[in-house]
């Protein structure tokens, strides 16, 4: 969460809105108000990125949020 950016040591930062870590099976977000690209990056890593960009897609997401279509 941003405001607890702070709290964690410089070089253990990332500052992404959704991170995944494969060490530890793990992916987590900002916040709330990343729950779309929480969501879709679930889906990307369950059942891979052209079917998060067509979920993405059908959401009608402005382009550059979370950007499937690379």
């Amino acid at each position: 969460y941003p405001s607890l950016l702070t709290d964690i040591p410089e070089e253990h930062r990332i500052n992404k809105r959704v991170t995944v870590d494969p060490r530890f099976n793990l992916i987590t977000r900002q916040g709330p108000a990343t729950s779309i690209d929480f969501a879709l990056k679930i889906i990307d890593n369950l059942c891979g990125k052209e079917t998060a960009a067509k979920v993405a897609e059908e959401l009608v997401l402005p382009p550059g949020i979370y950007n499937y279509a690379d």
